[in-house]
């Protein structure tokens, strides 16, 4: 009888804490799973966020079902509003599904998951070259068991160990301690409900970090000295299959949008000029000229209707691109385009936007120069327009090519 009364108890226990620990779990919600309560000072910041974010934002997929979706890098991630005009939101649902430091491959499993909860109208897609790189395929935190990505599959198995991973497992309980303790530190990486990045604290990260000088700097010594950074990058392999090659990838995004009649709109992002030149000085340039053709050729190879997709380039030297950067030290000068060398702000994925969906704004009058509408004529031209305003950039910015290859050589050593 004892040994009996014994067992009830340690059963009762356990589950009293199995039932404390997702409850604790499901309210604070580290990975931003449920919103169910969300309390400035209590859950609102959540650390844990952004290394799970493929797993937030798979299921986040599931809830909202939207209609229109941004796929890209984190450059798409922190600077496309899923709220602007051009989307008319009041209609239909809006979300950001890009991917920090995404991969093609990860974009196309990720838009056959979105589909598949609910047709697709509109995808953005924001094109960076490092993406397209054949020696990482997949990022750390992909699962494509997570993901319906072929309408039979509903992608049980990972949901079930996404719920499990997020409500009741040690992981998740450190992390829900951590969203609690965490609440006032400005470094940690928020998202919206629409899947945005919230940057509304990262000003004042970049002043405490030493101003936008030191941000791009080490924007800049991440890009070249990353273990997938500009020294290892290659556009083919040959110990992988075909299929996997990130460029296949792509390809079977265009078919598929084709296929299921999706609008499709595909951008190169205007990464600024000193980022540009980091991959000129790598010898990196004809590949990068050769990947945009391969691009427009793909696309237009695929589409039946000429207006279903477009490509647009808001890449090379121009007056946002070029944006002055702050001397060294200077922490009070807030540049208007760029948070470095890298992530361009809201205000830039507006106009990308303005134009892109053919809105008549102020500002897309005024940068009526920003951005290119691509074909397999003009892309010849474009590209040797773009060289040429690299020279005129070489010339009127010495110290910053100066300060570029003095970069680069110090790395290496």
């Amino acid at each position: 009888m004892h040994f009996k009364k014994y067992l009830q108890s340690t059963f009762l226990i356990l589950i009293t804490i199995s039932l404390a620990v997702i409850s604790m779990n499901f309210i604070v919600d580290p990975f931003k799973m449920f919103s169910i309560l969300e309390l400035k000072g209590f859950n609102q910041s959540k650390p844990a966020l952004f290394k799970n974010v493929r797993m937030s934002k798979a299921f986040n997929v599931r809830k909202i079902k939207p209609v229109n979706i941004i796929l890209g890098t984190s450059r798409a991630d922190v600077a496309l509003d899923p709220e602007h005009d051009g989307w008319n939101s009041e209609v239909t649902e809006t979300y950001n599904l890009a991917l920090s430091s995404g991969r093609i491959n990860e974009l196309e499993q990720y838009l056959k998951h979105a589909h598949n909860q609910k047709d697709l109208r509109r995808v953005v897609l924001g094109l960076d070259l490092f993406m397209f790189d054949a020696n990482m395929i997949y990022e750390n935190g992909f699962s494509l068991e997570r993901l319906s990505t072929v309408p039979e599959s509903h992608g049980l198995t990972g949901l079930i160990n996404d719920l499990v991973t997020s409500l009741f497992s040690i992981d998740a309980l450190l992390a829900s301690w951590q969203t609690i303790i965490s609440q006032n530190k400005m470094s940690v990486s928020n998202y919206f409900e629409n899947g945005m990045r919230d940057t509304s604290s990262k000003w004042q990260n970049i002043q405490a970090k030493g101003g936008h000088f030191a941000a791009v700097e080490k924007s800049l010594n991440d890009s070249i000295n990353a273990k997938d950074g500009w020294e290892s990058f290659s556009l083919s392999s040959d110990t992988i299959e075909q299929t996997l090659l990130p460029m296949s990838s792509f390809q079977r995004i265009v078919a598929f949008c084709v296929d299921n009649n999706i609008e499709l709109f595909l951008y190169f992002s205007p990464t600024h000029a000193k980022n540009l030149e980091v991959i000129w000085v790598f010898g990196l340039w004809d590949d990068y000229e050769m990947w945009k053709k391969d691009i427009v050729r793909i696309v237009f190879d695929k589409q039946k209707n000429k207006d279903q997709i477009k490509i647009w380039d808001f890449s090379g030297f121009n007056s946002i691109t070029m944006e002055s950067v702050p001397v060294k030290g200077d922490i009070k000068s807030k540049m208007k385009w760029y948070w470095e060398s890298s992530h361009f702000k809201v205000e830039v994925g507006s106009l990308i936007l303005d134009r892109m969906f053919s809105l008549d704004t102020q500002n897309s009058t005024k940068f009526d120069n920003f951005g290119v509408l691509l074909n397999p004529e003009n892309i010849g031209q474009h590209l040797k327009n773009i060289r040429s305003e690299h020279l005129l950039y070489a010339e009127q910015y010495p110290e910053d090519i100066k300060y570029i290859h003095e970069l680069i050589i110090s790395s290496k050593k």
